[in-house]
């Protein structure tokens, strides 16, 4: 009976050591909600490397990682958990759609595309999946599978509408049907998502079909909504060429300047109107 007993304690004892800890794990995932993804780095690494995890908890610790790695733009990170991750074989029904944004914002758009199939796979009622896949299209240049993707995520939830109908304004300004992205747009603007970019936009599309005077109408709301909107004064500087007021313009393109702006041509712009005085 001693040796029975022996025996038995001493079994308890290895089963004890060897049991599953996850409480840095799950403080870890606290740290993530409450935004606070260095602290979640930090957590789960330490629950990886003590918490003698077995495959599904040390599939959603990689995940979790992972996506605070995300949260703090260090890709390569995220890359490679949610690569174990997928490695494990669990957590699949999540993991794709993480590892999609990765590549999204390493441009590896080709590489999201497959992986948001993925993840559509598992949730085929997921909206901001197929918004997000769109983009992906988008900057593919598959412009009618962006649009489908635009289609099927407002199908799915009404919520993302101004977003889809910015994106839809992107598209068809891509594929030059002007007329219909300057609908689009007006429907973000109208759902007051991102509305200054909406009433750029929306200006750049007038000024293409030389309806010169909406475009300064449009511009001008762009320009009272972030005054500070160097694009905005670039292109409400050309609509005013447009409307042949050369000083008025030159303004604009120079508060492009001041303020900043992305358009490169601005600054050639205002020293070839400069010399013609």
């Amino acid at each position: 009976m001693r040796c029975l007993l022996a025996i038995a304690i001493f079994l308890g004892g290895v089963t004890s050591a060897a049991a599953e800890d996850l409480r840095l794990c799950h403080q870890g995932e606290e740290a993530l909600a409450r935004g606070n993804p260095n602290l979640t780095v930090n957590l789960i690494t330490l629950c990886i490397k003590n918490g003698k995890l077995r495959t599904e908890g040390l599939a959603r610790a990689y995940l979790k990682r992972g996506q605070a790695m995300l949260a703090l733009s260090k890709f390569k990170g995220a890359l490679s958990d949610f690569n174990r991750t997928i490695g494990t074989g669990k957590q699949l029904d999540k993991v794709y759609a993480s590892r999609a944004l990765v590549f999204a914002q390493l441009k590896k758009h080709g590489l999201a595309i497959v992986d948001y199939n993925n993840a559509i796979r598992f949730e085929p009622d997921n909206a901001r999946l197929y918004y997000n896949r769109a983009l992906s299209h988008i900057a593919s240049k598959d412009f009618q599978r962006a649009l489908r993707d635009l289609d099927k995520s407002e199908q799915l939830d009404r919520n993302f509408s101004g977003a889809i109908n910015y994106n839809r304004g992107v598209v068809f300004t891509r594929l030059k049907l002007y007329d219909k992205a300057v609908i689009a747009f007006d429907h973000a603007i109208q759902l007051r998502w991102r509305t200054a970019v909406g009433y750029l936009n929306r200006g750049v599309m007038f000024i293409r079909a030389k309806k010169y005077s909406p475009a300064v109408a449009s511009l001008n709301y762009a320009i009272r909504l972030k005054p500070n909107y160097g694009d905005a004064f670039t292109y409400r500087g050309l609509a005013r060429e447009g409307q042949k007021e050369i000083p008025a313009a030159l303004q604009d393109y120079e508060a492009a300047v001041i303020y900043g702006t992305t358009v490169n041509w601005t600054r050639k712009r205002i020293a070839q109107l400069k010399a013609t005085k």
